[in-house]
């Protein structure tokens, strides 16, 4: 578990209705949809942080993550993301531009703009991997 200000942060789920809120609570305001599989969902994040940067690594099941303008309106986090797609697939679109990454690809994103992941899981088994570096956007 990842503990902030001494409350334990869950790192792993079976449940798709608490996945938004954990992504919430170790990145920014998100909104998930198009799970592919809600019977057999599993969703785990593990964060670690150095100086000012965090480093997460997310892992789950074919889905939809996006950050609508009234998300980051209302959050108002200011971070910079880099995600490097480690199994599966994903495109990635803001400001209407679209990224395709495949295995060990990478996109620079802001979390104050909104933004939208389309992530594919691998073909054997639907799982995907995303490394997720998340820094302030002011250093």
């Amino acid at each position: 578990m990842l503990v902030r200000s001494g409350f334990a942060l869950p790192v792993r789920t079976t449940r798709a209705s608490d996945w938004e809120d954990m992504l919430r609570e170790h990145f920014v305001a998100l909104s998930v949809s198009d799970i592919a599989d809600r019977r057999g969902f599993t969703g785990a994040v593990r964060s670690s942080e150095l100086a000012h940067l965090k480093v997460s690594t997310v892992q789950s099941t074919e889905q939809r993550i996006a950050r609508s303008g009234s998300l980051a309106r209302a959050d108002r986090a200011d971070y910079l993301q880099i995600g490097r797609i480690r199994r599966g697939r994903a495109v990635v679109t803001q400001d209407d531009r679209e990224c395709v990454l495949d295995h060990d690809d990478f996109v620079l994103y802001d979390t104050s703009r909104p933004f939208d992941w389309r992530i594919d899981g691998h073909p054997d088994d639907g799982s995907w991997v995303l490394e997720v570096f998340t820094w302030p956007r002011s250093s």
